[in-house]
């Protein structure tokens, strides 16, 4: 069995849905943080066995065209579901909200 971090920077992933966050809100961890207004964007297919944890930190989102060239995805927080899809946060300043279908993949 790969773990968490193997299996998100060895696969492709897709937008499978944005949705807007067009006000300002709060994480709600232990320490709640202010977050910008933004877009929310879910990750297809859902990780196996997936666990909430740190294993995306120090990982870019990269955005894959078709000719397989790739430009960064400018998140500012991710999450796990609780089926384990990734969804990332674009803060509104960065201008991200990728087209469903984009394809997604994962650096270090």
């Amino acid at each position: 069995m790969i773990d968490q971090r193997t299996e998100a920077l060895t696969s492709r992933f897709t937008v499978s849905s944005t949705w807007e966050q067009p006000e300002s809100w709060q994480t709600d961890g232990l320490i709640p943080t202010e977050m910008p207004p933004g877009v929310f964007v879910l990750l297809e297919p859902p990780l196996h066995d997936a666990e909430p944890g740190h294993f995306l930190v120090g990982l870019d989102a990269m955005i894959v065209n078709e000719s397989g060239v790739s430009s960064p995805l400018p998140h500012i927080m991710w999450r796990l579901d609780e089926i384990g899809h990734i969804i990332l946060f674009c803060d509104k300043e960065s201008g991200c909200s990728p087209p469903i279908g984009t394809s997604v993949r994962f650096i270090e």
